[in-house]
């Protein structure tokens, strides 16, 4: 089952740009690191709202795709296609809504 939104996947141009922008809104850096996904490299960066909600903005400059990502306890449980280009790596899949949005399954267990 689904228990909540993870966070916001936004793809940027000009990652450092839009760290400063999210700023002026309110957000805070909390991680940056550069990913190695299949054959893309990313750079990624998590802010956080001030209030501390557990939804994040994540912003990624790289070879990437807007999504927003939802915590599940199975995420083969739903028994979707992943989306294609996209594999399951350790504990998160990729799969795509019927107009083309693409959806993170992050699986926590317990």
């Amino acid at each position: 089952m689904i228990s909540h939104i993870r966070h916001v996947g936004l793809n940027v141009k000009d990652i450092d740009r839009s760290i400063a922008f999210y700023r002026k809104l309110g957000f805070s850096l909390f991680s940056r690191t550069t990913e190695l996904w299949g054959e893309k490299i990313i750079d990624v960066a998590k802010m956080r709202a001030k209030d501390g909600a557990l939804t994040v903005l994540e912003l990624v400059q790289g070879d990437w795709c807007n999504h927003f990502a939802i915590q599940a306890n199975d995420i083969l449980i739903t028994g979707l296609p992943l989306a294609t280009g996209y594999m399951r790596k350790n504990n998160v899949a990729f799969i795509q809504d019927p107009d083309g949005h693409y959806i993170e399954l992050v699986e926590v267990k317990g």
